[in-house]
């Protein structure tokens, strides 16, 4: 019987059986083979990062842009931001005089807090105390002893709820209030008068100032109106004034700045005297449905809020039709 041979097709050699021949393959040539050349795959994660870094370079070599990759799934979007925006919450009320008083009343080292303006806003307007109540259509307001400016005559009332720590308060009396006087409180067509609405929980020192507001008033109506545009004006300073004990010296100081007995200033307040005056003025608020501060009626109209002038002059002038 003739041998059979088994010839390896790789090498050429000979085996005597095809079992050899097989052991030799799987042990010699399998490592010969040519390995499949990788195929370049970038995921979406990957790409995401690469375009990132490249965004990233783009907006340091610009300078003043940041870029941002966003990516869901397979799609991406990509920001630039170059410039600040207002959004509608904070409304752009331009530069306003009293922006720097802040950072220029505390007297050096005390921490006291003094007035700049220590002399009635208002010129020869018309500053007093009310008399009795006024009624439009199903709503009745309590003015008697309440501070207001203007006509007693005029034709209409402004009767306005705020509080001297609520920074909305602030931008109205800076922008809309500020047009509502010169346009129609000094012509005689409102009288405009105040009450106190101090929000407490919120603003520590509102009803410590609103009780220096009413302890002015029982002395002169016209301080009444100076310590209102000082509050406004340094709202900050009195915040600090307030966390640093100094509130009070704070309100003193106003007091012999504006000519006040500051004696019987003193015993007012830290007696507290028109504590109630101050709670009868929010009481009245919560009634007529003065939920937030600034709330102002024209008559009977409501308007909450820094709303911008041309809200209160178009009530206004519907009223005086």
């Amino acid at each position: 019987m003739s041998e059979e041979n088994f010839e390896c097709d790789t090498c050429g050699e000979n085996f005597d059986s095809e079992r050899g021949l097989h052991v030799h393959e799987s042990r010699s040539h399998d490592d010969d083979e040519e390995p499949e050349k990788p195929t370049f795959e970038i995921g979406v994660r990957k790409f995401g990062f690469l375009m990132f870094m490249l965004g990233l370079t783009t907006g340091m070599i610009l300078g003043g842009f940041s870029v941002g990759v966003g990516m869901s799934g397979s799609n991406f979007n990509f920001e630039i931001a170059g410039s600040d925006t207002v959004t509608p919450s904070e409304p752009n009320t331009g530069n306003n005089d009293n922006d720097n008083i802040d950072s220029q009343n505390q007297e050096s080292g005390t921490g006291v807090v003094s007035l700049q303006n220590t002399e009635y806003p208002y010129g020869n307007l018309e500053a007093g105390i009310g008399s009795g109540d006024k009624t439009y259509g199903n709503t009745t307001f309590r003015l008697q002893g309440e501070p207001y400016i203007g006509s007693p005559d005029a034709e209409v009332t402004a009767v306005s709820f705020e509080d001297f720590e609520c920074p909305f308060c602030k931008r109205y009396n800076e922008n809309a209030y500020t047009g509502v006087v010169e346009n129609y409180v000094q012509k005689g067509d409102v009288q405009y008068f105040y009450k106190n609405l101090p929000l407490q929980r919120l603003h520590p020192w509102a009803e410590p100032s609103a009780l220096a507001s009413e302890c002015a008033l029982n002395q002169d109506a016209e301080a009444f109106w100076t310590f209102k545009k000082g509050f406004f004006d340094n709202q900050e300073a009195l915040g600090n004034a307030h966390q640093n004990g100094n509130f009070d010296e704070s309100m003193y100081k106003w007091a012999e700045q504006t000519g006040l007995d500051t004696d019987q200033f003193r015993q007012c307040y830290d007696n507290e005297e028109e504590l109630e005056e101050v709670q009868q003025d929010k009481q009245e608020g919560n009634d007529r449905g003065a939920s937030a501060t600034p709330t102002i009626f024209i008559n009977d109209q409501k308007l909450e809020g820094a709303q911008p002038y041309s809200r209160f002059e178009s009530t206004i002038e519907e009223q005086l039709q």
